[in-house]
């Protein structure tokens, strides 16, 4: 190829309209790696939040994400990012005030915990019963800040084994397992303590009831109860 005395080469036509079109041509995109077929002027973005986008980006894909505030990407991943961001910033939000909400249900059993327990040497057995639950549904709290979910049969077990451990200490009490309030009464008193935050979901005969937050993920609820039988 020869060059002329300027440093410029002589091209033909077909060559130098090949050269320009490449030349001017804009780099693939850094996330999808799509390549445009013509050069457009807002084509390009650079990427906002990069943190956030790999990290979620990893989760969903496997693969290691290295975007950078510097990384140029297409308006289509561009679009699709700042929906994605939108969409965690909303998660997030509904996230803080769910636990803001778990906190001040917790607030409201511990307050009954304290009201009952300043009569406790002269109990009644539904006030026993309520204490035992309000000790129960403060484990359930716990798990549905966690997003974990609880069998109903299992919480009434937990709370049963709370009636019964502690019947030492109000042996003016006729309390035996049979006497032990039925799923409905908790039920109710779970509704009462938690509100609209506390769902309650059949799954399957063989399975029963499920517990859990109401804006918990139901496919990861029930993948983590299937996992446990």
């Amino acid at each position: 190829m020869s060059v002329d005395s300027d440093g410029s080469t002589p091209l033909c036509q077909d060559h130098y309209c090949l050269v320009r079109t490449r030349v001017k041509a804009p780099q693939p995109c850094e996330s999808c790696n799509c390549k445009p077929k013509q050069v457009k002027k807002n084509y390009f973005r650079h990427c906002s939040s990069p943190e956030v986008l790999n990290s979620y980006l990893n989760v969903i894909s496997g693969e290691k994400s290295t975007l950078t505030a510097s990384s140029k990407i297409c308006m289509s991943c561009y679009k699709l990012f700042n929906g994605i961001k939108k969409q965690l910033a909303q998660a997030k939000l509904g996230e803080q005030s769910s636990n803001s909400t778990l906190d001040a249900a917790g607030a409201l059993i511990a307050t009954q915990i304290d009201s009952i327990k300043l009569n406790f040497g002269h109990i009644s057995e539904t006030d026993y019963f309520e204490l035992n639950l309000c000790y129960a549904a403060q484990t359930l709290a716990k798990l549905m800040a966690k997003d974990e979910v609880l069998l109903l049969p299992n919480f009434h077990g937990l709370f049963e084994d709370y009636v019964m451990e502690r019947l030492a200490d109000c042996v003016h009490l006729n309390v035996t397992k049979s006497k032990i309030p039925t799923n409905r009464w908790i039920i109710t008193k779970l509704h009462s303590y938690f509100g609209e935050l506390v769902a309650f979901q059949c799954m399957h005969r063989h399975v029963g009831t499920i517990i859990y937050h109401k804006n918990c993920n139901l496919l990861k609820a029930i993948s983590t109860i299937l996992s446990q039988h």
